[in-house]
């Protein structure tokens, strides 16, 4: 009985050394081989979640240890150790691609996370070769060497003992009611969850701490809300009642474009463009030179905010209206896409044609086929485009993308709708042309990539100028997401996700034009304030608010998976959804109880849709 408790004893420790070593690599990666100050309570503050998630990974071994005491058979050998030489491999290419995508992604490996390996050559293009040789390498030479290790302390001949079928039963039963407390993580009342490896006020230092298999898993778990809302606080009438209130709007609008004739519409959609490196934003001079000279001759919002943190959330956003959701992007669901509005679809029935533009792989998240379904005419990828011109992790940079559009349009039948996607600024931020900026860090690679596709905007709208289009065109531009970078923002901070809207264009009225707008608002705001410009009153876009309408109720709701930030004028607030209750930290001012309900109320009734469809 001494060796087989050992033994057991010694695979929770093997677990415990692996999830240990991932941990120090994680610091020194995240931190550049700096040591912060609290090492050790960042590596050790876990420990906890680490017992939890070892007992999940113990439970099948244990009971095939459990089976063998009774009915010795070789073939539960072989089971035991193919078990782990797959196990051992799955958690360290888990483990270690978490802490590489980590200062790309911003968040530990979740439900959402996960898909996208599903098209490993989308997610790796957001790694430089040498990362992405760096990760294999790495993968490959600790898989060999926690193989060897589990190979040298665990001794299936160890595994057995001579004794009573009573005392087996009786020491099966601890065994696997050992395994299973750990899993629950001790005898308390409830079930352990990721807030016992909370112990700073740092987020980075929290989430390297938080096993990430456990955080993993208990993700997946959560996420199957295609069934189940699993964010019902409110009874379904009253959170109805208060979402309708929230858009109960008349058809006021503050007309902005000064035209008798129907204008063409240009929405350039900027990747990663976070509010920080907008200069009349309050960000960062000299990195968008050409925007800001722009918004000095257009209408600039200054209180947008981007609903998610990833491209796959602001299509739909964008083209449908609908608000991006925790863990998941319906973009992804080609059945419920179909039942989502698009101004595609409403601009094509009054007579527009429609065009989109993205230099990178349009299979990439069901991108083509939520594309079509919206009812684009013509949709160009990166197919279009000449080798010389792709020479990016993500596909052609953006000069040449622009210029491809601009040049397009010229053929197009008007009047037209056509919608670009930038991709240069995406991770690894890599560019074709010298950078403006010293320094190799993230930011100043970061703030490079925008400046050269402020840039490419500049030869764009040169070209444009040109064109005989241009001057019946309204040009709409803004950003796909925000970005933590160049000031390191928190991944929960409300500004990380603020993002420039600016209307541009001859078409503009002269009292709108260098007049900066403070309404509040999202991206899903777009299509119902654009069609509303266009005097199309569309009621399909029921998420969706015009942001020139001065009878609505404007604010911004911010997704963050297990949180969300709201933000109406007088503040805005964190709100931790499983917790269900707002984290008084430095997110919060002003917190209101009824704009506490409002934002429980939305996220509510966006998920009730989202299962609806």
């Amino acid at each position: 009985m001494y060796k087989t408790v050992k033994t057991i004893l010694l695979l929770y420790l093997f677990w415990l050394l692996l999830f240990l070593c991932g941990r120090v690599f994680f610091i020194l990666h995240q931190y550049n081989f700096e040591l912060p100050a609290n090492a050790l309570k960042i590596l050790f503050a876990g420990l906890r979640l680490d017992w939890s998630s070892i007992s999940y990974l113990v439970l099948f071994p244990a009971l095939l240890i459990v089976f063998n005491l009774f009915v010795a058979y070789r073939l539960v050998e072989k089971i035991f150790y193919f078990l782990h030489y797959l196990l051992v491999p799955l958690v360290l290419t888990l483990t270690i691609s978490n802490i590489v995508l980590y200062k790309s992604w911003n968040t530990l490996l979740n439900a959402k996370a996960l898909l996208y390996a599903l098209q490993p050559t989308e997610m790796i293009a957001s790694l430089t070769t040498k990362q992405l040789i760096s990760l294999l390498l790495i993968l490959f030479i600790a898989a060999l060497l926690f193989v060897k290790l589990f190979r040298t302390i665990i001794r299936w001949e160890e595994l057995s003992f001579h004794s009573s079928t009573i005392s087996k039963a009786v020491f099966s039963f601890v065994v696997l009611a050992t395994v299973a407390t750990g899993i629950r993580g001790g005898l308390q009342e409830l079930p352990i969850n990721e807030s016992v490896a909370i112990f700073s006020d740092n987020q980075i230092q929290n989430d390297i701490a938080t096993n990430n298999i456990w955080y993993l898993g208990n993700s997946i778990m959560k996420s199957g809300f295609e069934s189940a809302n699993p964010y019902n606080e409110l009874n379904t009438d009253e959170a109805t009642k208060i979402v309708e209130q929230l858009y109960a709007r008349d058809t006021a609008v503050s007309r902005i474009i000064n035209t008798n004739s129907t204008p063409n519409i240009v929405l350039l959609l900027l990747e990663s463009w976070t509010a920080d490196i907008i200069e009349p934003l309050d960000g960062l001079k000299n990195i968008t030179p050409f925007f800001t000279s722009l918004a000095d001759s257009g209408l600039l919002f200054t209180e947008i905010y981007a609903t998610g943190r990833r491209t796959d959330q602001a299509l739909p956003s964008l083209i449908s209206g609908f608000p991006s959701q925790p863990d998941r992007s319906i973009m992804r669901y080609t059945d419920k896409i179909r039942k989502l509005p698009s101004i595609t679809n409403e601009l094509s029935a009054k007579g527009y044609s429609s065009s989109f533009y993205y230099g990178g792989n349009l299979a990439f998240n069901n991108m083509h086929t939520f594309l079509l379904t919206a009812g684009f005419d013509k949709i160009t990828g990166i197919e279009a485009f000449a080798n010389n011109q792709v020479n990016s992790k993500w596909g052609a940079h953006d000069e040449y993308v622009l210029m491809k559009q601009a040049t397009d349009l010229s053929s197009q039948k008007k009047p037209f709708f056509s919608m670009l996607l930038t991709l240069t600024s995406h991770e690894p931020f890599e560019i074709p042309t010298a950078p403006k900026f010293v320094g190799k860090n993230d930011s100043a690679l970061f703030i490079n990539a925008v400046n050269y596709s402020d840039q490419s905007l500049r030869k764009y709208f040169a070209f444009a100028k040109t064109q005989p289009w241009y001057t019946n065109t309204l040009f709409v531009l803004i950003a796909d997401h925000g970005h933590l970078l160049p000031l390191n923002r928190e991944y929960y901070d409300p500004r990380s996700r603020k993002i420039p809207l600016l209307f541009y264009g001859n078409l503009l009225k002269q009292e709108f034009k260098g007049r900066k707008d403070t309404t509040i608002g999202n991206q899903n705001d777009i299509t119902t304030t654009l069609l509303n410009q266009l005097g199309i009153y569309s009621k399909q876009f029921v998420w969706s608010n015009d942001l020139l309408n001065p009878s609505a109720n404007h604010f911004a709701y911010i997704n963050a998976d297990k949180y969300f930030c709201w933000k109406w004028n007088n503040g805005y607030y964190r709100y931790n959804s499983e917790s269900r209750k707002v984290e008084e930290d430095a997110f919060l001012t002003n917190q209101d109880k009824n704009e506490i309900q409002k934002g429980v109320a939305y996220r509510q009734k966006l998920l009730d849709t989202f299962i609806a469809y």
